[in-house]
């Protein structure tokens, strides 16, 4: 299926130093839509093959090692290939936003100084002035 659809792409392609810009910069745009929907569509499959456990029949110690072995892409390729397909955008954004509405400064005036209280996002220590 998706072979099928390179090895047509490639033949497409292969004049496309001849082409006007405009054409390689849409077909460009048109691909790098195409790749991330296939990323997508991968990290889907990874996250829902190491939640199986099928892999462990292979011997190997981890799924990312697994993972390694049999796409040819190394250990390492593969480990972060696996951490890209946990991450969840829609949390990550709704973790943000949780953390934004938790913050607050109060500046109190007092005849001693100014009072500061707040809440921040932690960071390694910061100094306020």
């Amino acid at each position: 299926m998706i072979s099928a659809a390179m090895t047509r792409l490639a033949a497409r392609t292969a004049d496309a130093e001849w082409w006007p810009a405009t054409d390689r910069r849409a077909v460009l745009s048109a691909m790098d839509r195409e790749i991330d929907g296939l990323g997508a569509a991968r990290a889907a499959v990874l996250v829902a093959e190491r939640a199986s456990g099928a892999w462990e029949v292979d011997g190997d110690r981890s799924f990312e090692a697994r993972r390694g072995r049999t796409s040819n892409v190394g250990q390492r390729t593969a480990t972060v290939q696996v951490r890209a397909a946990e991450v969840d955008p829609a949390r990550l954004e709704h973790d943000h936003r949780a953390q934004r509405a938790a913050r607050y400064l109060n500046l109190t005036e007092t005849d001693k100084g100014t009072y500061i209280k707040d809440s921040w996002t932690p960071t390694p220590a910061t100094r306020s002035r």
